[in-house]
């Protein structure tokens, strides 16, 4: 590589690098509140009535809670790359490439919804499934842990169940599956409703499948042909990052295939769920931001010395272009 391209290199790993982008990606959220003209749509509800997380709230308080969650969710990013050296470098690009993201996406950025919980949520659920790899006995506890949230969540947002299955997987990933995990993950599961049932929280009556109305059909033509044009560009960026990266993933020692194995399982499952489930996209897209911003950091980290920075800048150029758009 050229010096020019050593110091570009040199820059994307650096922590000023991924600071400076966060900063105009978090200045960008900030100008597309006061720019952006959007309605509050319903983003789907969940699986008790009463419980749902059906509909933005509106004012700054929306705005000042999108925010902060979307600052505890790149500090969960941070904080499982930096206890599991999950991408195996110390860089924080991917805060910086996953800002960019949530930027080019008003629509949950600037409004308080139950994406941002999913995100934080099903983060937080990896966290601890890390911490049990190898322990199928010591690490029923956190296992439990970690379905219960997934359980309770699909209360407000049933976007959850569909990772119940991914985290039963997950739990073979991480070479803990036994006998003991799997009571401890049913377990998990039912825990939420039958505290709820035991309460009078929940009755027969008030468990419903969702059948709210498409978050595009809320819309302008204008803005649901950005939320669809970064929706396709996210899944098809996911796609060719992840199975890019899978080919290299097979090289690294037994721990490491199992941690990226783990959020390759996750974001591929986001990516299915995103497609299926399209009319309730705002529930997935933080997550699905997320999953990808690891995976350009992976390939990032992977191919720096064969000009990996490319990709990343092309796909720092595109969500900017889209956040562009998303302000007309």
């Amino acid at each position: 590589m050229k010096p020019s391209e050593r110091a570009l290199t040199r820059y994307l790993r650096s922590r000023l690098g991924a600071y400076s982008l966060v900063a105009i990606a978090f200045l960008g959220m900030l100008i597309s509140a006061g720019v952006a003209q959007l309605p509050a749509v319903a983003t789907g509800r969940g699986l008790v009535t009463g419980l749902s997380s059906a509909s933005f709230i509106g004012g700054g308080f929306s705005l000042i809670g999108a925010l902060a969650l979307t600052g505890c969710i790149m500090g969960a990013m941070a904080l499982i790359n930096s206890a599991f050296n999950l991408l195996r470098t110390s860089s924080l690009l991917f805060l910086g490439v996953f800002a960019f993201m949530e930027a080019a996406s008003p629509i949950v950025t600037t409004r308080l919804s139950s994406g941002s919980v999913v995100a934080l949520v099903v983060l937080g659920a990896m966290g601890l499934m890390y911490s049990v790899y190898q322990q199928p006995v010591s690490g029923t506890k956190r296992i439990f842990l970690a379905f219960t949230l997934l359980s309770a969540g699909s209360m407000g947002q049933y976007a959850f169940v569909g990772y119940w299955p991914v985290f039963l997987a997950g739990c073979a990933q991480m070479r803990c599956f036994s006998f003991r995990t799997l009571l401890a993950a049913l377990t998990g599961l039912v825990v939420p409703w039958w505290i709820g049932w035991g309460f009078g929280w929940i009755t027969l009556d008030s468990i419903t499948f969702p059948s709210g109305l498409s978050v595009f059909s809320q819309l302008d033509s204008i803005d649901a042909a950005q939320l669809t044009a970064v929706l396709i560009l996210t899944v098809i960026a996911g796609f060719v990052l992840t199975l890019t990266n899978m080919v290299k993933i097979y090289s690294y020692n037994a721990r490491s295939r199992s941690f990226t194995g783990l959020l390759v399982t996750v974001t591929i499952a986001t990516l299915i769920l995103t497609m299926i489930d399209f009319a309730n996209i705002t529930a997935y897209l933080p997550l699905l931001n997320c999953c990808v911003a690891f995976q350009a950091a992976l390939f990032f980290r992977i191919n720096a010395e064969n000009r990996g920075y490319i990709a990343v800048c092309i796909l720092l150029g595109v969500f900017f272009l889209l956040f562009a758009w998303s302000l007309l």
